[in-house]
């Protein structure tokens, strides 16, 4: 069997050869990957029950918790020029701070000034199930700005050899990071995504997914 050091046709994945997307079902809402630093891979924990008989400790599998997931991102603003067919375009750079400020609208939330407004004007602000305008988190909202998200393993020359999909994920904890005059280092923001289950596939030459035996195919 050919070994990463005993062959130079094989080698390990590489930490820093990786690219994520996002696939949002609805909205503008993105994470280009360019801007991710370093995100987790999935992981899971399956608690245990234990049954104690005379001096004996005998454990039992339980339920499976997939692990939450953790990925810091740059924070790039301002513009940018790229060139088509020699006419300068002006594009913007995505500034993640306001784009992720702008999904908590999609996931349902609503400050309490537009609470108020709604209540004070009869209901006419915005929309609701019940006409009132005032709406609240929901998970439908949130897996739908979200979308599934995939972190792929790349190789030298761009291949994706592993894949795995978050499946119903969404986001559950932003921190925006922190400003210090004695730093001169990129601003980031650190991103908890949570999600159902992850389902994990290898790629082959061909380029064909091949699914885990735990994934229904």
């Amino acid at each position: 069997m050919a070994t990463f050091w005993s062959s130079a046709q094989v080698e390990p994945k590489r930490k820093f050869k990786f690219l994520v997307q996002f696939n949002p079902v609805s909205g503008d809402f993105d994470v280009p990957s360019f801007v991710v630093k370093k995100i987790d891979k999935p992981g899971f924990t399956i608690t245990e029950t234990k049954h104690t008989f005379l001096g004996h400790n005998f454990f039992f599998p339980g339920k499976l918790e997939w692990k939450e997931i953790s990925m810091s991102i740059v924070d790039p603003a301002g513009t940018g020029i790229s060139q088509n067919a020699g006419i300068d375009i002006v594009e913007q750079i995505p500034d993640m701070t306001r784009n992720l400020t702008q999904i908590l609208s999609a996931f349902g939330y609503q400050n309490p000034a537009i609470v108020a407004q709604a209540l004070n004007n009869g209901g006419d602000v915005g929309t609701g199930t019940a006409g009132t305008g005032i709406k609240s988190f929901s998970k439908a909202g949130a897996v739908a700005t979200t979308g599934n998200v995939n972190i792929l393993q790349i190789d030298d020359d761009g291949n994706v050899v592993e894949k795995w999909s978050l499946r119903n994920a969404w986001i559950k904890d932003i921190q925006f990071g922190s400003n210090d005059y004695s730093s001169d280092d990129a601003q980031e923001v650190t991103v908890k995504l949570r999600y159902d289950w992850a389902e994990f596939y290898s790629v082959g030459a061909d380029g064909v997914e091949i699914a885990s035996t735990y994934v229904n195919r």
